[in-house]
């Protein structure tokens, strides 16, 4: 009988494994500027989606490239796998309105270390419309980063 106590025991615990994932990669989009927020989520089968990573607020120049960076340390009971994906919403469209879009970004075992990956992603016009708003990434003092930027180097 304490065998099979035992043996559920371990199989009811989940062992904490830190593993890092950093993506990368181009965002085609034929628009010269243009703004984007993303959140990058673990997929969970039973207890709902984990956010692992909110990004802040860019204003992209060409040529556009992004770089994400996420942790987690596990994946809930029974699963082996760390499914994760991300939720962008962005401005790169020909009417100027907000697009999101979800792009899967692997599945990855549930064990410590870094995980590295390029995912190059079209999101011309690419998304469902969205109210959702991007903001703006702000000094400290209030002013508008991406102001201040514009006006030192444009």
């Amino acid at each position: 009988m304490i065998r099979l106590v035992s043996f559920a025991v371990f199989l009811l615990v989940s062992v904490d494994a830190l593993t890092k994932f950093h993506f990368n990669g181009q965002l085609f989009c034929n628009l010269p500027k243009f703004q984007y927020k993303m959140i990058i989520y673990e997929w969970d089968k039973y207890n709902g989606d984990d956010p692992i990573s909110h990004m802040a607020p860019v204003q992209s120049h060409a040529p556009h490239t992004y770089r994400a960076e996420a942790q987690d340390t596990n994946d809930g009971p029974f699963d082996k796998e760390f499914e994760i994906y991300m939720i962008m919403v962005h401005s790169c469209s020909n009417d100027g309105k907000n697009r999101e879009l979800r792009v899967d970004l692997g599945h990855y075992p549930v064990k410590p270390g870094d995980v590295t990956r390029t995912v190059n992603i079209n999101i011309h016009n690419v998304g469902k419309l969205t109210s959702e708003k991007i903001g703006k990434r702000r000094f400290y003092d209030g002013r508008d980063v991406h102001e201040v930027y514009e006006q030192q180097f444009y």
